[in-house]
């Protein structure tokens, strides 16, 4: 990842519930998030200066959402962390707008991309 605040990656999927709980269940759906979601992340670990982290979010049923946990370690139950239209990939912040890339880019349990980061942050 490069060191620059203008190109952010991002990642999501939707946890989906197994009885009445979602954590743990391992459960996902893979697809396109709306991106308030993605500017709603970003916008808080903005603020805070959280950029290696993983928010867990609850939408109420007005639309709102609400940050359930934040972690800067995360599990990684799948190969892939985001999957749109059938392709991996990842979501990156760039020059005021969300991209799409597809790639494999969460070898690793993603910590390679976390390696990265410090690195550039050196």
């Amino acid at each position: 990842m490069e060191n620059c605040p203008d190109r952010r990656l991002f990642f999501a999927h939707k946890k989906l519930k197994l009885g009445e709980k979602a954590s743990g269940s391992l459960q996902k759906r893979y697809e396109n998030p709306p991106l308030s979601i993605l500017y709603f992340v970003k916008e808080i670990t903005d603020k805070h200066g959280f950029y290696s982290q993983a928010v867990d979010i609850f939408e109420t049923p007005e639309g709102k959402y609400l940050v359930n946990e934040m972690q800067c370690i995360f599990g990684q139950s799948d190969a892939y962390q985001m999957k749109v239209d059938g392709e991996i990939g990842r979501y990156i912040y760039k020059n005021e707008s969300w991209v799409f890339e597809a790639g494999d880019f969460a070898k690793n349990a993603c910590y390679n991309l976390r390696l990265d980061f410090v690195i550039n942050q050196l």
